[in-house]
């Protein structure tokens, strides 16, 4: 007796289509569908275009002569070497200046780090005001 009780008391489970479940799974599987059928035709054209054009894409040309000089450069380079030697010496010279950046950039760091925790008062007023200034200027303004 129970048991007929407690099936008649129990709510009919809702259409597929108002299954809160369902339907947010199916829109999910229809917006990937959208997201990936629009890449393809981006890409498809893309590829089309520049085959009509003649324009080559690849990297078929990082064997040719770069045909430009680079200033500084840790390894020997000429006018005459690939674009991939020109990539790999334009390689080496930002491993040097980011390399000489962090050093910098951590001694100031910890000088004013030191300098805010001073008791000296003119100091550490003058690196919490150098602090909350880098701090609120965004990156992009600060280059």
């Amino acid at each position: 007796m129970s048991d007929s009780v407690s099936e008649v008391n129990r709510p009919a489970k809702p259409p597929v289509w108002n299954d809160p479940v369902y339907r947010a799974l199916f829109f999910q599987v229809l917006v990937l569908g959208i997201v990936v059928y629009l890449g393809y035709v981006l890409v498809s054209n893309t590829l089309y275009n520049l085959e009509r054009q003649g324009i080559a894409s690849g990297f078929g040309f990082m064997s040719s002569t770069a045909g430009f000089s680079i200033l500084m450069t840790l390894v020997e380079y000429s006018e005459e070497d690939s674009y991939l030697w020109a990539f790999f010496v334009s390689f080496l010279n930002t491993l040097l200046v980011a390399g000489i950046g962090i050093f910098f950039a951590t001694i100031l760091g910890f000088l004013v780090g030191v300098a805010r925790l001073s008791n000296n008062w003119v100091l550490s007023k003058m690196a919490t005001v150098y602090i909350e200034t880098l701090r609120n200027i965004p990156l992009l303004l600060q280059i």
